[in-house]
């Protein structure tokens, strides 16, 4: 991709803020095209928009293992329970995690149009 040792860039296409790079990852086809956005002076690399609602679930996961890192700190669980406990907090999450992430790749599929 993009980051790889061996990019040589093809054609750029500017037009104010945004921009496309065609470039050619170590000699390969088809080429890859990169999407850039202006922001505050610098280019950055335009990524997928944010799957709504993954970043609170981001972050209820990690209040999650906070807790259960204290609760490990605090010797409450043996390996069983511990076991068990982190299922229970964490498989809700991620699940839904998965739902999210898989309703995003459907609906950006059906985005697509047909060649």
């Amino acid at each position: 991709g993009v980051f790889s040792q061996h990019v040589e860039f093809v054609t750029e296409d500017v037009g104010g803020d945004e921009a496309v790079v065609t470039i050619q990852v170590a000699g390969r086809v088809p080429l890859d095209e990169v999407r850039l956005v202006r922001h505050q002076g610098a280019w950055l690399i335009q990524t997928d928009e944010p799957i709504e609602g993954m970043a609170e679930l981001i972050q209820r996961l990690a209040s999650v293992l906070r807790d259960l890192a204290k609760d490990i700190a605090e010797d409450k669980y043996d390996q069983e329970q511990l076991i068990s406990e982190l299922k229970a907090r964490e498989a809700p999450i991620v699940r839904r995690m998965a739902d999210l992430a898989g309703e995003h790749r459907d609906q950006s599929d059906s985005e697509i149009p047909p060649p």
